[in-house]
């Protein structure tokens, strides 16, 4: 589930990436028109929407572990089959009533993701889908990893004292095998990706709104130094100003 700490508006502003790649899952899937689905970790609930716009005869429920995410999907104008509601993926407030479930680049946030995806089982009639994209283990540097090594330099580390790795990046077959003992016949493919930001800068305005589990526990005044940081040490890694590379896990699966 994303961060309950995330703020909606600054998330909305920022998220295109994270648009792009959820957009690109919604026009693989088939749709008959009257589903109802389940958009777990729904963010800033644009891409519920986009969902919502599939499903005229259906309905779509957006949940989501921010408070302030859910405020500001619920002022979105759009479809009246669209309802939002803060919850945890691993208590999901719901019985057996969904017959699909999608989560866009969440679950990579959640380290019991054996219990997740049991949730996920228990909501979806037999027979329901999950089509799932997360960030999984691969041979790139990760901008997550990179995070934790600079929070851990004498500069920051009184910061972060305390602070779990707060990501669980899973080998793609992994991600199948907790799928496949929740109760799915699971599928994986992965992707290699890469973002090009474009400059410094506007990779560290992407991270300060989407990376909440750092920034969130540093003073205002010193997130833009972290940040600064952060990016040099990733950029030391990839070669390139401003860009992003990331190891995208797409997940498809049918309820036993």
């Amino acid at each position: 589930m994303t961060n309950g700490t995330w703020d909606g508006a600054a998330y909305a502003d920022i998220a295109t990436l994270q648009r792009e790649l959820a957009g690109q899952s919604i026009d693989s899937l088939t749709w008959r028109g009257d589903e109802d689905v389940l958009d777990l970790g729904c963010g800033d609930g644009r891409m519920t929407h986009a969902i919502a716009a599939r499903v005229p005869r259906g309905r779509v429920t957006g949940i989501d572990l921010s408070p302030a995410q859910i405020a500001f999907a619920q002022r979105l104008p759009g479809a009246p089959n669209v309802l939002f509601t803060v919850g945890d993926a691993l208590a999901l407030p719901f019985g057996t009533s969904f017959d699909l479930a999608v989560s866009f680049n969440t679950l990579h946030w959640i380290h019991d993701l054996e219990r997740a995806f049991g949730e996920l089982r228990r909501v979806l009639r037999n027979g329901g889908r999950i089509a799932i994209r997360c960030v999984c283990a691969g041979q790139k540097a990760s901008l997550e990893e990179t995070l934790m090594q600079t929070a851990a330099t004498p500069a920051w580390a009184a910061h972060f004292r305390g602070l779990e790795r707060p990501f669980e990046h899973r080998p793609p077959e992994g991600l199948r095998a907790v799928a496949e003992s929740a109760g799915f016949s699971a599928q994986v493919e992965t992707d290699s990706k890469v973002w090009h930001f474009g400059s410094q800068a506007a990779l560290r305005s992407w991270m300060k709104a989407t990376m909440s589990p750092w920034f969130s526990v540093l003073p205002e005044e010193r997130r833009d130094a972290f940040g600064a940081d952060a990016v040099a040490a990733y950029e030391a890694l990839v070669g390139r100003e401003g860009e992003f590379r990331f190891m995208q896990c797409r997940l498809t699966g049918v309820a036993r």
